[in-house]
C-alpha cells in the first residue's frame, strides 16, 4: 500500500480497513469470519454513511446479537473505533462492558491500535493527544474521545458524537459490549442494568444522531436487549442477529466452535445452546418446566427479613453409590410469609451419592447441624421429613426414626416423619408440570451467595419438556415434593400454612382457586 489512493480507499471502507488491521496490528486473519462479519460491516458502514435512517430521519440504532469468542468486540467495538477516528479524529465514543475493568480493556486495544505504525501509516492525522495518561480515557489532538465505563458505573461528565447539528459526518456512537455477565443474569444485576440504561445512558448522546450500538449474546427475554425492545420503535432498530448454526445446522465458524461441540452444548445446556449461542430466548424458554421466571436470589440483608412460620425436610435417598447410579438429597426449607402469601426459601441441601449405611450417618449430621444452629429459635427446627413413599425408602424411613427417637423425647418440637402424598411412580414430566405454576406464581427463594445453589438451578432448567435420558433429576424431586406440600396437598396447608393467613382472601384458598381468579381477571 504504497500510494495516496491506496491509503483513502482502505480507511474509507470498513472491510478494507478491518483486513488491513486483523493482518498488521492483531496478527491474524479475517478469513472464516466473513461468513457472518460481513453483515456487521455492511450495516455499520452504512450506519457511518448515513444510508440506514429511522423515520425521523436519524441515524438507526444498532443491535447485534452474536455467540461469545465469535470476534464480535475486535469487529464491532475496538475496530469500529479506530476506523471512525482514522477518518474523523473529532469523533467521540462511550465503550460500555460488564466491568470497568473490561470496558479499560476495550480502551486500551483502541489506545494500541491508533498508536501502532500501521495505522499512523493509515491514517496519519489521528493521534492521541498528549495529555492522555490513562487506558480509560483517552483524547485526540482533534479533541476527539474514547471513554470506559463498566456497567452501572458513575457516567457523569461522559458523552458521544457531536452536538454540531450541521456537521453531517459521523461523529461517534454509545457502544454497549456485552453489559451483563451470564452468570448473573438471574440476580437482581439483570434489571439494575436495564433501568441504568435510560436513567443514565439515554441521555448520554450529544445529538439524536449519535447512535447506540448494542452488541452481546442473549442471555434472556428481558436482557438489555429484550428490555429496550419491548417499547421500541421497531423503525429506531437495525438488528443483526447471528446464531452459531445457521438454518442448515452449520457452524458459522468451524474452526472455533465446531458443530459437534454446538450438537453437545445442545444436549448438555440446552439453556446455554438457545439463548448464548443461537440468541434465542422463546424456544427454550418456553420449553421449561421450571421457568427462570419462577426463581428469586436474595441478598445476605433480604435473608435477615425472613421470618419462617414452618420448616421442613424433602429427602430422596438412592439405593446405591455406583458412579451411574442416583444422588441422595436432603433439602431444608423455609416456609415464611410475604404480602400474605407462603413462600419457600431453600435454606440448605446436602447431595452425595452415598451407601445406605453413609446416607444415614449423612442425614443425622444434617439435622444435628440444623438443631445447633436452630438452638435458640425452635421454630427453625424441622417439623416434618418427607419420604418418598416406595420400599427401599421406607427402610431408611424406620431406621431413622429409631435413631431420632432419643432426639425427639428431648426437644420440644419433635420431627415426623410423613410418608410423601406426591406420586413419584407417575412419569416425571408430569410430576413436575404440576408444580409448574406454583413454581412461577409463588417462587423458589434462593441465597445469592452459595454457589451451589446455581448448581440446583441449572439441573432445574435442564429439565425440558422433550425431557433428557439419564439426566439426575434428584434434586429436582425434592423442591418438586417441597411444592406440592406447600401449594397442593390440602393436608400441610390447613394444619400449618392456613393458621397463619390473617387475611380471609386467602383463607381456603387452594391453588385451583388462584389459578381460576386469575382467568376471571383475563376475561
Amino acid at each position: 500500500m504504497n500510494n495516496q489512493n491506496q491509503r483513502f480507499q482502505t480507511r474509507k471502507s470498513f472491510k478494507l480497513f478491518l483486513f488491513y488491521i486483523f493482518k498488521n496490528v492483531y496478527k491474524k486473519n479475517l478469513i472464516g469470519y466473513e461468513r457472518y462479519a460481513y453483515r456487521i460491516v455492511e450495516t455499520l458502514q452504512k450506519i457511518v454513511d448515513g444510508e440506514l435512517r429511522n423515520d425521523r430521519g436519524y441515524i438507526k440504532n444498532v443491535i447485534i446479537t452474536i455467540p461469545p469468542r465469535f470476534g464480535k468486540s475486535e469487529i464491532a467495538n475496538t475496530g469500529f473505533i479506530s476506523w471512525v477516528l482514522a477518518n474523523n479524529p473529532k469523533a467521540k465514543f462511550l465503550t460500555i462492558s460488564s466491568s470497568a475493568k473490561l470496558a479499560s480493556v476495550m480502551v486500551g486495544k483502541c489506545l494500541d491500535i491508533v498508536n501502532s505504525k500501521a495505522y499512523q501509516f493509515l491514517a496519519p492525522s489521528t493521534k492521541i493527544s498528549k495529555h492522555t495518561k490513562s487506558r480509560t480515557h483517552f483524547v485526540t489532538t482533534e479533541k476527539g474521545e474514547v471513554g470506559g465505563i463498566g456497567a452501572g458505573g458513575t457516567i457523569t461528565g461522559r458523552g458521544a458524537g457531536t452536538d454540531d447539528l450541521e456537521d453531517t459526518q459521523f461523529a461517534g456512537a454509545v457502544i454497549i459490549d456485552d453489559p451483563l455477565q451470564a452468570s448473573k443474569v438471574r440476580t437482581q444485576e439483570r434489571q439494575n442494568i436495564n433501568e441504568w440504561f435510560f436513567d443514565a445512558v439515554f441521555s448520554r448522546r450529544n445529538s439524536p444522531n449519535t447512535p447506540f450500538i448494542i452488541i452481546q449474546q442473549r442471555l434472556h427475554h428481558n436482557d438489555l436487549v429484550g428490555y429496550i425492545l419491548k417499547d421500541a420503535n421497531p423503525n429506531d432498530w437495525e438488528i443483526i442477529n447471528i446464531p452459531a448454526l445457521d438454518e442448515d445446522g452449520n457452524s458459522l465458524l468451524e474452526e472455533r466452535m465446531p458443530k459437534s461441540e454446538l450438537e453437545i452444548l445442545k444436549k448438555r445446556s440446552p439453556e446455554t445452546f438457545y439463548t448464548q449461542y443461537q440468541q434465542d430466548v422463546t424456544t427454550f424458554e418456553q420449553n421449561y418446566i421450571f421457568s427462570p421466571e419462577g426463581v428469586v436470589f436474595l441478598t445476605k440483608e433480604e435473608i435477615k427479613h425472613i421470618k419462617p412460620i414452618l420448616t421442613f425436610i424433602t429427602t430422596d435417598f438412592a439405593v446405591s453409590s455406583k458412579e451411574n447410579a442416583d444422588y441422595t438429597c436432603f433439602l431444608y426449607w423455609y416456609v415464611f410469609l410475604e404480602n400474605n402469601e407462603p413462600k419457600l426459601y431453600l435454606k440448605d441441601f446436602e447431595q452425595q451419592k452415598l451407601t445406605p449405611t453413609l446416607a444415614v450417618d449423612c442425614f443425622m449430621n444434617f439435622v444435628k447441624n440444623i438443631y445447633e444452629d436452630a438452638k435458640d429459635n425452635p421454630i427453625l427446627k424441622p417439623k416434618y421429613v418427607f419420604f418418598e413413599n416406595v420400599t427401599q425408602t421406607s427402610i431408611y424411613k424406620d431406621f431413622l426414626e429409631k435413631n431420632i427417637a432419643n432426639h425427639n423425647q428431648n426437644n420440644d418440637n419433635p420431627i415426623r416423619f410423613i410418608n410423601a402424598t406426591a406420586d413419584r411412580n407417575r412419569d416425571k414430566i408430569t410430576r413436575f408440570r404440576e408444580v409448574q405454576y406454583p413454581f412461577l406464581k409463588y417462587k423458589l427463594y434462593l441465597d445469592s451467595c452459595i454457589q451451589k445453589n446455581y448448581d440446583l438451578t441449572q439441573e432445574l432448567f435442564d429439565i425440558t419438556n422433550d425431557d433428557h435420558e439419564n439426566i439426575h433429576d434428584d434434586l429436582t424431586d425434592c423442591v418438586t415434593d417441597a411444592f406440592y406440600y406447600t401449594y397442593i396437598d390440602k393436608g400441610l396447608w390447613d394444619a400449618e400454612i392456613e393458621p397463619h393467613l390473617q387475611s380471609q382472601k386467602y383463607k381456603e384458598r387452594t391453588i385451583l382457586d388462584d389459578f381460576l381468579e386469575e382467568l376471571k381477571a383475563l376475561n
